[in-house]
């Protein structure tokens, strides 16, 4: 650095991802609800969310600490199923569980 002011250019700064709390964590296995994710580096180049492995239908980074995944559908089973929800950013990844319940999915008779 030569003077105030100044800063390397090879210098850069990593904030580690972390997912703090959800304002859903169970839903319906014909999916499209949104789930709000707080926590802390959102922001980057690569920005992947899913649940069970399937992509979330929509993702949108609102900030650095709040993330919005729409849910996709998942073929019902005869049980509620757990799994995660899982971010990555730029290859690091966190997780927090999403459960589909089959008493919140609708059903035709």
């Amino acid at each position: 650095v030569v003077s105030i002011g100044q800063s390397n250019a090879n210098v850069s700064y990593w904030h580690p991802l972390k997912i703090n709390s959800s304002s859903l964590s169970e839903g319906s296995f014909a999916g499209g609800l949104p789930v709000t994710l707080v926590g802390d580096g959102f922001l980057g180049r690569s920005v992947t969310a899913s649940i069970c492995n399937r992509s979330c239908n929509t993702i949108t980074v609102t900030s650095n600490t709040e993330l919005i995944c729409v849910t996709p559908a998942l073929s019902q089973r005869q049980a509620n199923e757990t799994c995660n929800l899982t971010v990555t950013v730029d290859g690091t990844s966190d997780y927090t569980p999403f459960t589909y319940l089959t008493s919140l999915t609708p059903t035709m008779t």
